[in-house]
């Protein structure tokens, strides 16, 4: 089964979240937000990316 569970979307939607914020506090825009520059890492951790 590859569908995500709830709680894996909001943790994934939780750390998207946390990266947007992290960028824009330092006056930085990613405008090349897609699902293609979303990473997860070996401990199920998203990253953006480029």
């Amino acid at each position: 089964d590859d569908q995500l569970s709830i709680a894996q979307c909001l943790g994934y939607s939780c750390d998207i979240m946390a990266g947007l914020v992290f960028l824009h506090s330092h006056l930085i825009v990613h405008l090349d937000l897609k699902p293609a520059n979303i990473f997860i890492t070996e401990h199920n951790v998203c990253k953006i990316g480029d």
